[in-house]
């Protein structure tokens, strides 16, 4: 092509990294919006993660009714700069 004969070989490997790098972005970008727009089982889905958050604080709350988990108080050094809306239930 007329670039070649412009630019010699090294032009058509610059214009060959750039096409690559550029088709990968379109590519990726239009993969991660495909799992977003996907309601579930995709890759950036958090039903797994909040059902294992759910399982453990069900775990927790059942420990804590039948006996077996106690609140523990915290050392005095860790409360001491804290406020009283600094959100900590102690």
């Amino acid at each position: 092509a007329g670039t070649q004969t412009i630019g010699g070989y090294s032009i058509l490997t610059v214009e060959g990294c750039l096409f690559g790098i550029m088709t990968f972005g379109i590519v990726m970008t239009l993969r991660v919006v495909g799992e977003l727009w996907r309601p579930a089982g995709g890759a950036y889905n958090v039903d797994q993660v909040l059902s294992v958050m759910v399982r453990g604080l069900e775990q927790e709350l059942d420990e804590r009714m039948s006996g077996k988990r106690t609140n523990v108080p915290l050392p005095r050094f860790a409360t001491a700069s804290l406020g009283p809306d600094d959100g900590m239930v102690v």
